[in-house]
């Protein structure tokens, strides 16, 4: 196991040393540089991060979605004990969806606009659960069995007028609906894992806000696994038990949610939490962490933050630190945070 995990009998997911490359005319794209991090059963747990610092990759990776030209050059991704880069293609296309599912950031991208959405969620139930050979040998009972199951999704995820909305099509639905469409989908074979990639990112706030509490109450109804891919830290703050932040491929730390609000350790989160805007302490200007991203086809040597770190120390940009236990529940990816810690676990 990683050394992000603590009870590795609760553990679901566990990702070791994972990289990702994408080739481009450009270079090579170092996207994920050694990723570890596990996730356990019946959680809420938030990736967070700024754009391009690896959060869809890292899930992506999870589903077996990287298409060229990136590549999965290196690393293991256990599910239950089974890697899931070693299982052929046939058997990944049965672990998603029936086990593994994926709500997306933009539901008109996902939804066939030219298939009624009854028809879409139906495929879930034809291609991911057993249906008694009599249902499937007679084309009405089944017509009438599909239905019926799609409809109790639909009412779960708090849809109205479920039996008339099978009919619609996606350009007829709201963009609140058509999410909910794609949560109806994501939870048609009753998989254990659900990752939520920037799924609230292109609603208002109304119903970004009614998602969320519809993604709480499915995973505490269900028991099932949530991952949050965002940037946004409220909804981190809002929805996760654990969360780990991401910086340029990287892990910079892994805390309870609570702990990372609290007491945040790696120089890169406090950044983070220090440029929210705070109602009760105004500013004339923003908090901002000095420097740029770091271009990831020359990623700077030893730690990518190291070029904007405050911190920063020789061994920092000739050395790359480990994700280390500093606290109880709680890794860092910091030389001089480390030594700061060192013997309070």
């Amino acid at each position: 196991m990683t050394e992000a995990t603590a009870n590795t009998q609760d553990v679901i997911l566990d990702i070791k040393n994972l990289k990702v490359n994408f080739y481009t005319y450009e270079g090579v794209v170092k996207a994920l540089d050694g990723i570890d991090l596990s996730i356990y059963k019946g959680e809420s747990f938030g990736l967070v991060g700024e754009t391009g610092c690896g959060k869809s990759v890292t899930v992506r990776s999870v589903m077996r979605l990287i298409e060229e030209p990136g590549k999965i050059v290196e690393g293991e991704i256990f599910y239950k004990g089974n890697d899931v880069l070693k299982l052929k293609e046939k058997e990944i296309r049965k672990l998603r969806g029936a086990k593994m599912t994926m709500i997306f950031q933009d539901p008109m991208t996902f939804l066939n606009p030219v298939i009624q959405i009854g028809e879409q969620v139906s495929e879930m139930f034809l291609i991911h659960q057993k249906i008694q050979k009599d249902i499937l040998d007679n084309k009405k009972k089944l017509s009438k069995y599909l239905k019926e199951k799609v409809v109790e999704i639909f009412d779960l995820v708090k849809l109205p007028d479920a039996a008339e909305l099978f009919k619609r099509y996606p350009h007829e639905l709201s963009g609140g609906m058509r999410q909910r469409v794609l949560i109806a989908m994501s939870i048609a074979a009753d998989p254990d894992i659900i990752i939520a990639d920037e799924a609230t990112t292109a609603l208002d706030v109304t119903i970004q806000a009614q998602i969320l509490n519809l993604l709480n109450k499915l995973k505490k109804d269900l028991g099932r696994t949530l991952i949050f891919v965002t940037h946004n830290l409220g909804i981190v703050a809002e929805m996760c038990d654990r969360v780990a932040v991401l910086y340029g491929g990287q892990i910079a730390e892994v805390a309870e949610t609570k702990a990372l609000f609290v007491d945040p350790i790696h120089p890169y989160t406090q950044g983070l939490l220090r440029s929210i805007p705070l109602l009760h302490k105004p500013k004339d200007l923003l908090d901002s962490i000095d420097g740029v991203v770091p271009n990831l086809v020359n990623p700077p040597s030893g730690c990518r933050f190291h070029p904007r770190c405050p911190l920063k120390e020789d061994i920092c940009a000739q050395e790359r630190p480990k994700l280390v236990k500093v606290l109880p529940e709680h890794w860092v990816h910091c030389h001089v945070k480390q030594r700061e810690y060192e013997g309070k676990v």
